[in-house]
């Protein structure tokens, strides 16, 4: 089953040392039923389609590598082209975003269409939610091997992924609002949100 809509998307940085206070303080702000956030674990497989000039179509697999998922399937996720956000006091990245789930290899059928795989990482973190808004606290990590498990990764930085994410319709100013009063809950610790 497919969902659609707009992604409307913050994204900042912390460093390691930063990271208990934040997930300390993001328990204590969001609705989240666990102790400690959502702990997880995931793969990222993103494949492109480019055609005749700049113009490139891009697709984002992501599964699930928690050991209480047994049978994990594939999310595969369209992302447009970033657009204007539209309404509220500061400006956020907005784009398109369709979302279905796939059994199986899916790999075949985007090769078929097109896609070749443009890159592969994993993320290691906890999330949470707030209202509409999922936080994000993430480690992204680089495969060293071909076969590119996350036992044997390496992160890509010391610095941890933070990213403020919701979905909803197209130029929604309360929306915007709220992923940025969200946002805002988190300073001093997260001191600088970008729209990328």
């Amino acid at each position: 089953m497919a969902s659609s809509g707009y992604e409307y998307l913050l994204e900042s940085s912390v460093s390691p040392e930063i990271v208990p206070q934040l997930l300390e303080r993001l328990k204590c702000l969001t609705d989240t039923p666990f102790s400690n956030g959502s702990a997880f674990k995931e793969q990222t497989r993103i494949y492109m389609l480019r055609g005749n000039g700049p113009a490139r179509v891009t697709v984002y697999c992501n599964r699930s590598l928690n050991d209480d998922d047994e049978e994990p399937h594939w999310q595969i996720r369209y992302l447009g082209v970033p657009e204007p956000s539209t309404g509220g006091r500061k400006p956020v990245l907005m784009r398109s975003c369709i979302t279905s789930t796939a059994q199986g290899d899916c790999f075949h059928f985007l090769s078929d269409l097109g896609f070749r795989i443009s890159n592969v990482f994993f993320l290691q973190g906890h999330l949470f939610l707030k209202g509409k808004v999922s936080i994000t606290v993430a480690q992204v990590l680089k495969p060293t091997t071909a076969e590119g498990t996350i036992s044997d990764a390496q992160p890509v930085s010391a610095a941890h992924m933070v990213q403020a994410r919701l979905v909803a319709g197209a130029g929604s100013a309360a929306d915007v609002e709220h992923l940025w009063s969200v946002a805002d809950l988190l300073k001093p610790l997260v001191s600088t949100w970008k729209a990328p």
